[in-house]
């Protein structure tokens, strides 16, 4: 009766995958690019970082600097129509895009910081340069350069790729800028889920300004690409 219906279907869903991939959009955001090729250490200087963890007075500096980890109400709104258009979402995922962004905003992981060790945390507690840790099943709280994988390192990116995407991370830097995220081996995406494995990583995006958040336009009336801290000499005491 309708003989347009079904190729106009799977034109409609191809334009919706291809729309919601955020891991093949080109223009890596700077802060993504430079903690995907730099080495560690050099990741770890610039965000005035340490491997035993942030002192008070750094968490604080770099909360001021970059905000917290956490997305306003409106954010969230558009957060969860992104998430919404992903075919994948229930399917995939076995959750709604309501159900995403509630497990999102409430995800724990494991913070080292100097002054209290390592310890469980909220993810909107996070800032730019903790160290933290994620195990399967966990969700990514924040973007994060890996400092330390298992071998067995799997990650489940399928709600930035809008289709089935489980990828192998390690902790080797690229030795080239990356064409997107999709070839970023070394970083992991806040709201995608460690398939199995661990790791250990550094904070290196949160809230608006992580590459999930900037797919759902969250930060819309921000920078195109934010900036990479210029160094500053915050004291580092255990």
């Amino acid at each position: 009766m309708f003989p347009f219906s079904v190729p106009f279907s799977f034109a409609h869903a191809a334009r919706r995958v291809a729309a919601g991939n955020a891991l093949a959009t080109k223009n890596l955001p700077a802060n993504l690019a430079f903690a995907a090729t730099a080495s560690t250490a050099d990741v770890l200087y610039r965000l005035h970082a340490h491997t035993h963890g942030l002192n008070r007075e750094a968490v604080l500096f770099a909360r001021e600097d970059h905000g917290r980890n956490e997305l306003t109400a409106a954010q969230t709104a558009q957060l969860r129509r992104f998430a919404g258009r992903s075919l994948t979402m229930q399917r995939l995922l076995g959750m709604t895009a309501a159900s995403f962004t509630q497990r999102l905003a409430s995800a724990t992981c494991h913070v080292k910081r100097s002054f209290s060790g390592e310890k469980p945390a909220r993810a909107a507690e996070l800032v730019v340069g903790d160290i933290v840790r994620v195990s399967s099943g966990d969700f990514v709280p924040a973007d994060l350069r890996l400092i330390e994988a298992t071998d067995d390192l799997l990650v489940d990116q399928s709600v930035l790729a809008g289709e089935r995407s489980v990828q192998k991370k390690d902790a080797e830097r690229l030795e080239e800028v990356p064409a997107n995220a999709a070839a970023c081996t070394d970083l992991a995406f806040a709201g995608t889920t460690v398939a199995s494995g661990s790791a250990w990583g550094v904070v290196v995006a949160v809230g608006a300004e992580t590459l999930l958040a900037r797919a759902a336009g969250c930060n819309a009336t921000e920078p195109a690409a934010a900036a990479v801290p210029a160094a500053r000499a915050v004291p580092q005491l255990i």
